[in-house]
């Protein structure tokens, strides 16, 4: 028994055990649960951080709930720094310009990130206070490089000021291209008329946004878009994939046709073309997706015009270092400085290249000469590259009047400000290469020694025609279509557009100012004989593209008495077609008169054509 009854002891000790066990994990869940509902409990209760708050929706983008937020924190502190600073941001962003203003203002520069420093620039290009917006956008890169928005918004005021390269350099430099910004760069690439960056960055742009959808549109144009460029590079295999991708229309079968054109498949390329008619005759100017072929190319089945057009004074326009001693013949000895008559100038021999040095204050300066612009009909300056590397407008000009000689380059300060501003005024970038591409055919090609127009020295066949390699390929192929721009079935607007590359200001409208005279289209486009002529009168109803400018005045006069010679004009209402003064002879003294010191020691006519009372001041000096 007393072995059982321990046996039995034993048991109801261990169940006695176990119940215990069991209660006390039991209550220790229940202290558990009640434990997390307190912790839970005081999360909800605990006041959310305002600031904190409106942090987390700035980062969502939520704006209006991160103005909420962010103006409750102002109230709590309003010297919380971090605060206003969110507010700021966020008021930027709602598009309340002056509250954001305001609150950058009154925080300062001091601490100031790149996020704020773009916000600023947007709110100053919303108001059109565009030159103090790009500031901001620089600060802003210089802070952060990479910040995607800033990028972009900086890149879009460039593009919009016809700065390309600016553009391309600025979206090339973010190191997390994102699809919006390798889409933009494609843009810029193609502005800038480069085919290799264009194609590179829609590649890059399709595998990250494959279906386009940050663009506006679909990714059709995309691979339209590659196509073309990968032709302009001679790579058609290149072209037919991307042309894969782009669904069917007419524009897709004649850039087909373009790329068996330069496979050699003159079947492929007739029956690709045939799809494509409507297409094909939409834009007889149109320039070919096409590689360059060279002027000298041309000279083969066009040698008549084509003689004419290499031996003009527009293909004679550019010379390039190398290049430069020759044309400037025998070298001039010192020059005495326009504006200071204390500093020479001297342009030397340097290997085989040419240097131009200046003295001002007795300290030596010099640059290698880049690049001779202009024909030397009136004049031909310089750009020089110095010691730090910048291209300048080199500060003296060569003018075609023998007595002149070198003289002060136009719009140039008589007096510089600094010893290195006497070579000339610095150029950013995309202003070298407008100087370039208005007295070249195609200015990222000027130096490449692979290039075709390596050999050319001015404005070529190609300027006005376009790349001619497929032309060359469909001639072989005796195509019917040509595959060459034809400006004279274009429109009087295309044509008059092909001469207004150059012939008009680039950086703003000269129309009112003396020297409009030297860019023809501004003045000639407000004349009656353009505006009411119904599409009849553009620049070579009066010139020939392919030759010098003729100077006989009786050339001119002929073409005048075409239209005026003893009829009313009948869509010009009210006007005599006979000039009541001289109705044979003298129009241009009366209707286009010359302009003394457009350009100085120059002299240009006047194309604003119109009768003597509506002469302005401008052309009567």
């Amino acid at each position: 028994m007393p072995t059982t009854s321990g046996l039995d002891s034993g048991k109801k000790q261990s169940r006695g055990g176990g119940l215990s066990a069991r209660r006390v994990a039991g209550a220790c869940v229940v202290v558990a649960v009640v434990l997390g509902s307190l912790v839970v409990g005081w999360s909800w209760l605990r006041p959310v951080d305002p600031l904190e708050a409106a942090r987390s929706a700035y980062l969502r983008r939520d704006w209006n709930a991160a103005e909420d937020s962010a103006r409750l924190a102002v109230r709590r502190s309003t010297t919380d720094r971090a605060a206003l600073r969110l507010l700021a941001r966020v008021s930027a962003r709602l598009g309340r310009d002056g509250t954001a203003q305001t609150l950058f203002r009154q925080l300062g520069a001091a601490d100031a990130e790149a996020e704020d420093f773009f916000l600023l620039g947007g709110t100053l290009a919303d108001q059109g206070d565009d030159p103090q917006a790009v500031l901001m956008y620089e600060q802003a890169r210089k802070i952060d490089p990479s910040h995607a928005e800033n990028l972009q918004a900086l890149a879009n005021w460039y593009l919009k000021a016809d700065y390309p390269l600016a553009a391309v350099e600025t979206l090339a430099s973010d190191p997390k291209r994102s699809a919006e910004t390798a889409w933009m760069l494609a843009r810029a690439c193609e502005r800038l008329g480069d085919p290799a960056g264009t194609a590179k960055a829609l590649r890059e742009a399709l595998a990250l946004d494959p279906t386009a959808s940050a663009l506006s549109g679909t990714s059709t144009s995309a691979w339209l878009r590659l196509a073309r460029a990968s032709l302009s590079l001679g790579k058609p295999s290149e072209a037919l994939k991307a042309l894969e991708s782009a669904g069917a229309s007419s524009e897709v079968d004649w850039l087909a046709s373009r790329a068996f054109l330069q496979q050699d498949d003159a079947e492929k390329a007739r029956a690709s073309l045939a799809r494509a008619e409507a297409f094909a005759k939409d834009q007889p100017a149109r320039h070919e997706p096409a590689p360059y072929a060279g002027s000298a190319a041309c000279l083969g089945c066009h040698f008549p015009i084509g003689r004419l057009q290499t031996s003009s004074r527009h293909a004679h326009t550019f010379g390039r270092s190398d290049e430069v001693a020759g044309g400037l013949g025998e070298l001039p000895g010192p020059i005495l400085d326009p504006g200071d008559r204390k500093t020479h100038h001297r342009i030397v021999r340097d290997g085989p290249g040419v240097k131009v040095e200046a003295d001002p204050g007795g300290e030596i300066v010099s640059a290698l000469v880049a690049y001779a612009i202009g024909s030397g009909n009136r004049a031909d300056s310089m750009l020089v590259r110095d010691a730090s590397g910048s291209v300048r407008e080199y500060r003296l000009t060569r003018y075609a009047d023998p007595k002149v000689g070198w003289d002060l380059t136009p719009k140039h300060s008589e007096h510089p400000s600094t010893h290195a501003d006497f070579l000339g005024q610095t150029l950013i970038p995309d202003m070298v290469r407008d100087c370039v591409q208005c007295h070249f055919t195609d200015a990222l090609l000027a130096e490449s020694a692979e290039s075709p127009l390596r050999k050319e020295r001015g404005i070529g066949c190609e300027r006005c025609h376009g790349p001619a390699g497929n032309h060359l390929k469909a001639v072989a192929l005796k195509l019917d279509d040509p595959a060459i721009g034809r400006p004279r079935l274009a429109t009087s607007a295309t044509r008059i557009a092909l001469c207004a590359q150059c012939h008009q200001s680039l950086r703003g409208d000269t129309s009112q100012s003396l020297d409009a005279a030297r860019f023809a289209w501004p003045t000639m486009g407000r004349s009656r004989c353009y505006t009411e002529s119904q599409g009849a009168f553009d620049c070579m109803t009066c010139h020939n593209p392919h030759g010098n400018v003729d100077h006989a005045a009786a050339t001119y006069e002929k073409k005048c008495l075409d239209c005026h010679g003893g009829k009313v004009l009948a869509s010009i209402e009210r006007v005599p077609a006979v000039c009541k003064v001289n109705a044979k002879s003298d129009c241009l003294s009366c209707h286009m008169k010359k302009v003394v010191d457009a350009v100085p020691h120059s002299t240009f006519t006047d194309h604003y054509i119109r009768v003597p009372t509506q002469q302005t001041e401008r052309t009567s000096r």
